[in-house]
């Protein structure tokens, strides 16, 4: 299981370096600052599973927090989005190494 975490931690983590890098790319193209938004990227990515997701938010009422709290968290930047999912799934995958060494009982 652990090992599935970890992997995810990568994963999410160059998608990171990618996202970030195509913005700074497009940002010294542009002569100021580009950020891509995280849905755009999972809307790319994803279509279908965008689709699903879309629906499932807009059956929520409208004013719902859990409608607002999604939207705005894939307002956010690409690059920080998928830095935030990195560091959860590090967390999650940690495991952490014995205090007084490996010959404890």
């Amino acid at each position: 299981m652990r090992f599935l975490l970890r992997l995810f931690s990568v994963f999410f983590l160059a998608a990171a370096v990618v996202a970030g890098t195509a913005d700074t790319i497009q940002s010294f193209a542009a002569d100021a600052p580009v950020m891509t938004p995280g849905l755009t990227v999972v809307e790319f990515v994803a279509p279908k599973a965008f689709e699903k997701a879309e629906a499932y938010v807009g059956g929520l009422p409208d004013g719902s927090q859990l409608q607002d709290m999604v939207l705005r968290l894939f307002g956010q930047p690409a690059f920080a989005l998928f830095l935030g999912l990195a560091l959860i799934f590090w967390i999650l995958g940690y495991k952490r190494k014995k205090p007084a060494g490996r010959f404890t009982a």
